[in-house]
């Protein structure tokens, strides 16, 4: 898959990283991540799938196979919470953040994904979610295989946290704040890391588009 490769942007967080190995760089939680040079939030992908009457089997991405996964029809009087990896019509084998450490000798231990959501025609506001993390990703000169088939990427599947059961029930129960179904959310993705110095980044946002009916 062309966005989970290592390319041009790569080569770009390689040059940057070795001038934050040799200077440090200047203060705050971004990290001179500017637009995710150095961490970035590459986009949502699903794996392959295979779905009967009686079971439900997924690969795991990898750069060969993923399928790039970018929006989904949400029924509130059906679904739970979103990705259900144990419901057919939950996208089970979707839902994974892709997520590319782009220093050139140091890991990044990712903490935390924050999701903000916007309803467009929306008369209340709408909560936001905290999904805790603790993925570590290689740095691009690790010597180390990785499952994504990318060293200094990892995909990791957001079950039941890209709409968690909270949120699922509060749009069910507050229909009178919110346009009529169906109707477009859109939910917007950032990643919290720190790499092995200490120093703290916030990825680029990636966005996730669900229409929600009933």
């Amino acid at each position: 898959m062309g966005t989970g490769r290592f390319g041009a942007w790569g080569v770009i967080g390689l040059l940057l990283s070795a001038g934050l190995v040799a200077c440090g760089g200047s203060g705050g939680d971004n990290g001179d991540n500017d637009q995710g040079v150095v961490f970035r939030a590459v986009s949502f992908v699903r794996g392959p799938e295979s779905i009967d009457a009686d079971q439900i089997r997924c690969t795991e991405p990898t750069t060969q196979n993923a399928i790039v996964d970018s929006a989904f029809v949400i029924n509130l009087d059906r679904e739970r919470f979103y990705p259900d990896r144990n419901d057919p019509f939950g996208n089970p084998c979707g839902g994974y953040i892709a997520l590319e450490n782009n220093l050139a000798n140091m890991a990044m231990n990712v903490q935390e994904i924050s999701v903000r959501y916007a309803i467009p025609g929306a008369g209340i506001p709408i909560p936001e979610n905290s999904i805790s993390f603790g993925v570590r990703i290689n740095p691009t000169s690790s010597q180390d295989q990785a499952a994504s088939g990318q060293v200094n990427l990892v995909y990791s599947q957001l079950v039941g946290q890209m709409l968690p059961e909270q949120m699922i029930t509060f749009l069910a129960q507050n229909q009178n704040g919110l346009p009529a179904p169906p109707y477009s959310m859109n939910a917007f993705f950032r990643a919290k890391g720190q790499a092995d110095n200490g120093r703290r980044f916030t990825s680029n946002e990636i966005g996730y588009q669900f229409t929600i009916t009933r």
